[in-house]
Formats: structure tokens, C-alpha cells, sequence
């Protein structure tokens, strides 16, 4: 439970979780906000309704695809629909794939930019590909993904990486349910270098062990798209980031921190 002060009201805000699952020695820190509209309080910043999937036991964003039986990591790794999807998906044009129906993802890192002389441009040294952040789609649909690359608001985007992850149902982070169900999600990850999924060695991140070894994160059917004639951005020669930093935006390309995620609009740390 969560204490909000609204004025002179004393509200108190129900964390949602998943069914039967509560949270464990844990304090939301987080200040609420309300209004006549919604009828409970949600996190300031935020809109009403909104779950943050980072409180313990708190329900997942996605899932839109099927569940895997028996739940297990390895059987997600070899569901045959999976892989199936992948060899009869279709490149979307003006795209060329370099890689195919990989176990782990890309894993370029995101760039955070240090500024040099007096114009606030990015220092020479700063040449990371970096990680724009990713979004949830409702199938395995490389079109979709290309289409959300071409219009990211940063303009940047030129490499896309597709795969399918198996989540977890809820947070079992400090909750007392600590085997959540699998899930099965599409990610479509975002690039502004094309470096980063140029080809399978980039490919890095099979999926991690979550809170111990309570949940198998694995990653599996995972496409790499890079834009036809696109090279790599390097942070010290592109005017795209000298135009940024100058106008101090932190909410576009590489320097974002917020993931997208198309169907929730909540954001995690990570892909």
C-alpha cells in the first residue's frame, strides 16, 4: 500500500500486482498524484491507470504472443511456431537482413555523449552504436518494426533488431510469488548505428536469470535489419547530434533513457 497526500486528503494508493501476490519489505517511494477522473492515484509523471512494472509483483506489459506449454526455457527455445515465423517473414523493403533466427539479441550499449569546447558538441572519442530503445509489437512483424525505425521522432534510426522473449507474467522482485508464468513477447529494437546489428557476432544477449534463478529470460528467432546503403553514426562527425545537444534534448535518439513501449507507454532500463 502507498500513502499520497492530495492536498488536504489523505489517499491510499492500492499497488497493483498480480493475483494472490504481494509485495515483500518493500516501501513505494514513488509520489502519487489524483484526480476527480481516475479513481485511483497514479505516479506523478505518469497518466492514470498506469502500473509500473518495476514495483514488486507488478503484471508485465506484452504478452501478446502464445503461450508456450510446458512452461519451461527450453521448450521455449524449440517451439516450432517461433522459428516458423521467422523463415516466412519478408524484409521490408529498402532493408537488407544480416542476421537470422539467432538465440540472443543485439546488444549494443547506449551512448551517453560527453561534450567538448564551447559549442557543447560531443567529443570525438564518443563512437558507440547506440540503443534507442524498443518496442512491443503484437506479432512477428519485421514491416511493423521497420515502420516505427523510419518514423522515430530522432530521425536516427537505421537498424532494427526483431526477436521473440520470453518474460515473465509479473515482477518477482520482493513479491511472494517467485515463479511468475512465462510470456511471450515480440521486441522490436531500435539502432542509430548500423554497426550494431551488422552482423551475428553482435548479437550478444542470450537472456539473463531474473531475481536468482526464480524466472529464464531467453531470447529466441532473433532478425537483424539494417537500412540499405546505411553506415554506422559515430557520435564525434554526426551534425545530428551537434543539433541535439545544442537544442539540450534528452528525449530523442541514443541519449533516451525511456523505453517505448507501443501498447502501455511504461518504460524499463533495459532489453
Amino acid at each position: 500500500m502507498t500513502t499520497v497526500d492530495s492536498g488536504n486528503i489523505t489517499v491510499t494508493a492500492k499497488v497493483s500486482t498480480s493475483t494472490r501476490c504481494t509485495p515483500i519489505s518493500w516501501t513505494n517511494t514513488f509520489i502519487f498524484t489524483t484526480e476527480a477522473a481516475c479513481p485511483t492515484p497514479y505516479e506523478k509523471g505518469t497518466y492514470c491507470g498506469f502500473v509500473n512494472p518495476e514495483d514488486p509483483c507488478a503484471k508485465q506489459p506484452g504478452g501478446y504472443g502464445p503461450r508456450v506449454h510446458p512452461d519451461t526455457p527450453e521448450a521455449f527455445l524449440n517451439h516450432t511456431a517461433f522459428h516458423n515465423a521467422v523463415l516466412r517473414a519478408a524484409t521490408p523493403p529498402g532493408y537488407r537482413f544480416t542476421f537470422r533466427d539467432l538465440y540472443a539479441a543485439a546488444n549494443a550499449p547506449r551512448a551517453y555523449f560527453q561534450t567538448s569546447g564551447s559549442n557543447n558538441t560531443p567529443a570525438a572519442s564518443s563512437t558507440t552504436p547506440c540503443y534507442m530503445g524498443y518496442h512491443l509489437l503484437a506479432a512477428y512483424d519485421p514491416p511493423a518494426c521497420a515502420s516505427l525505425c523510419e518514423s522515430d521522432p530522432s530521425g536516427a534510426c537505421v537498424a532494427f533488431n526483431l526477436y521473440v522473449e520470453r518474460d515473465p507474467e509479473w515482477n518477482p522482485w520482493r513479491c511472494s510469488c517467485v515463479r511468475p508464468r512465462g510470456v511471450t513477447n515480440y521486441k522490436c529494437a531500435l539502432f542509430a548505428g548500423a554497426e550494431a546489428v551488422e552482423d551475428a557476432g553482435r548479437a550478444t544477449n542470450f537472456g539473463q536469470a531474473i531475481n536468482g534463478n526464480s524466472f529464464a529470460r531467453k531470447i529466441v528467432g532473433s532478425n537483424g535489419y539494417v537500412k540499405i546503403g546505411a553506415a554506422g553514426r559515430k557520435g564525434g562527425d554526426s551534425h545530428w547530434w551537434r543539433r541535439e545537444r545544442q537544442q539540450d534534448r534528452v528525449d530523442h535518439g541514443c541519449r533516451r533513457e525511456a523505453i517505448l513501449v507501443g501498447d502501455t507507454g511504461a518504460f524499463h532500463n533495459a532489453h
